[in-house]
């Protein structure tokens, strides 16, 4: 037999390699999933009730400018062929970001294996290739697996840039123009997805066209993607230039500009709705049928008159702190892998022509540039940070010859070792999770639900049904009960009022009591603390900081 050190990886050895790490993906996103699944954001409840909303037929808000339909309509679908309810709801979220996470890795299989092909199929490569594999996959589960805890449309966006980014990297490699076509379908079921894929897409057009002149190549196949794109996300953007009365591709840029670009953050990202009361503040908040929060399900509508302006010190504040965020990323945390592709790209014995790459480039740096002007997640960049890691390897391995291919083997092992230091801790936490997971709804991991399981169980053991109408003192955005229990959020009262709700100790007064009543809510439930209020007046939820009063 022949020492594994002296021998080459055959063709069925880096099958096998392949096998194993997609195997090691699910498995960790399968855990981690299981772990999280009764998590849920803000942002959550919003898309699972435009989801309600969809499969119900109500279309006026099943779309809205601000949240992106496709991921929500898919929430629904899936929502309401299980019959979900309660608590359940947020489990078939997470088994939908796992079906989407199973797309994901299936596309960026087919996008990383384009990436090894661009090395010679020559048995001196074949360490190479196992290398770049093995490092391709660290790279995608340390991104993607921790996506499955979030109730958000970044694993479905993920799978249309990896889309994206196979296409324009086999036109890089084939020059040949249908690949445009179709990015163009992608770019315009992303505008679907997310807003910002569709000033991307206007952008890798641009580029693409450029690029076409330069090598003096007919147009056709950059403008037939351009008009497939324009196509595909004209119905969405005409449904929301009609409601806004104006041209509008949606309320998500103007809104995120506005609160992180154009001066401080406000107290309340969105006013709940109209004062009904100064002393102390009530907000009036609209309510629909099984809208658990107007002002976030829908902020476009609630927030009409907030403009974005261009804020020159703030700007520079905010693109400051996201390159920081960039430079950590990209420097510290990714050092060695970024450092092996220079070393790569400084032996390179052959000639390769750039040009044909600048769209696949334009797509991932026109997103980072977008998102470091407003605000930069993980969850944000990590779809185009993996295309563009994928990119720059492809790039500096095709150019490689036969003799520098022993030192890139040594380089390449050294970055994946470091690669493997850095995530290992957290691909362990993902396996050790399922060891403190609840094995049934009765007990729920600690990440917020527990309290608001508790909540909702309390408030429905006193009378409260799918229906209802609340008002609320504490944390707006925090209403993960008032969805378990189908109710809406009618008033709204800040936390900082809660001693003139009380009337000095004595009790909110009967006019408050009436204002309160005049917005359909029939409970008042608060989460701050109560020592203001007659002790007799609150009935506290055990376990939890929350108390309620039926009015």
């Amino acid at each position: 037999m022949v020492p594994f050190s002296k021998r080459s990886f055959r063709f069925h050895d880096l099958n096998i390699l392949r096998l194993a790490l997609i195997g090691v993906a699910i498995v960790l996103a399968a855990l981690h999933a299981h772990a999280t699944r009764f998590k849920i954001s803000p942002d959550g409840v919003s898309y699972l009730d435009m989801g309600a909303a969809f499969i119900r037929g109500d279309w006026a808000l099943a779309v809205n400018g601000y949240w992106g339909p496709m991921y929500a309509w898919l929430l629904g679908i899936l929502v309401g062929f299980t019959h979900a309810e309660g608590l359940a709801q947020f489990e078939i979220a997470h088994f939908l970001n796992f079906l989407i996470y199973l797309l994901d890795v299936f596309l960026f299989d087919r996008f990383w294996c384009g990436i090894v092909a661009a090395l010679p199929n020559s048995p001196a490569y074949s360490r190479t290739r196992a290398a770049v594999l093995y490092i391709g996959y660290v790279i995608f589960m340390f991104l993607f697996v921790v996506i499955l805890e979030d109730v958000t449309p970044d694993l479905l966006l993920t799978a249309v840039v990896l889309a994206v980014g196979q296409c324009l990297w086999r036109f890089a490699t084939t020059l040949r123009g249908r690949w445009m076509a179709l990015a163009g379908a992608l770019f315009g079921l992303g505008y679907l997805v997310k807003a910002i894929m569709l000033p991307v897409g206007l952008a890798v057009f641009f580029v693409a066209g450029v690029v076409f002149v330069i090598q003096r190549q007919s147009l056709k196949p950059v403008l037939a993607g351009l008009a497939i794109q324009i196509l595909v996300s004209s119905p969405l953007v005409i449904v929301l230039s009609h409601r806004a009365g104006h041209f509008s591709t949606g309320d998500t840029g103007r809104l995120s500009y506005a609160w992180l670009a154009s001066g401080p953050l406000p107290d309340l990202l969105v006013t709940p709705g109209k004062i009904i009361s100064s002393e102390p503040i009530i907000y009036q908040v609209e309510t629909r049928p099984h809208v658990t929060y107007w002002a976030w399900f829908d902020p476009g509508a609630a927030s009409e008159n907030v403009r974005a302006t261009l804020n020159f010190k703030q700007q520079l504040h905010v693109l400051f702190e996201s390159l920081k965020i960039y430079r950590d990323e990209m420097l510290f945390a990714n050092g060695p892998l970024l450092m092996a592709i220079i070393v790569l790209l400084s032996l390179r014995t052959k000639l390769i022509r750039l040009l044909p790459y600048a769209p696949l480039f334009a797509l991932v740096f026109a997103a980072l540039g977008a998102y470091a002007m407003i605000l930069v997640q993980d969850r944000y960049i990590s779809p185009f940070a993996c295309v563009m890691w994928g990119a720059l390897l492809g790039i500096a391995l095709a150019g490689l010859g036969e003799n520098e291919i022993k030192f890139s083997n040594r380089l390449l092992i050294v970055a994946a070792v470091f690669l493997t230091l850095r995530t290992l801790p957290t691909f362990a936490s993902y396996a050790l999770n399922i060891a403190r997971t609840p094995r049934t709804t009765t007990t729920v991991v600690a990440d917020a639900s527990i309290e608001h399981v508790h909540v909702t169980r309390a408030l429905q053991a006193n009378g409260m049904i799918p229906g209802d109408k609340v008002a609320l003192i504490g944390n707006p955005f925090l209403h993960y009960w008032a969805k378990l229990g189908n109710v809406s959020i009618s008033a709204y009262i800040p936390p900082k009022e809660f001693g003139e709700f009380c009337h000095s100790g004595l009790g909110p007064s009967e006019k408050v009591i009436e204002l309160i009543r005049s917005t359909g809510a029939q409970w008042v439930i608060s989460s701050v603390d109560g020592s203001s209020c007659p002790t007799n007046w609150w009935r506290p939820i055990p376990g939890t900081f929350y108390r309620f009063h039926k009015i």
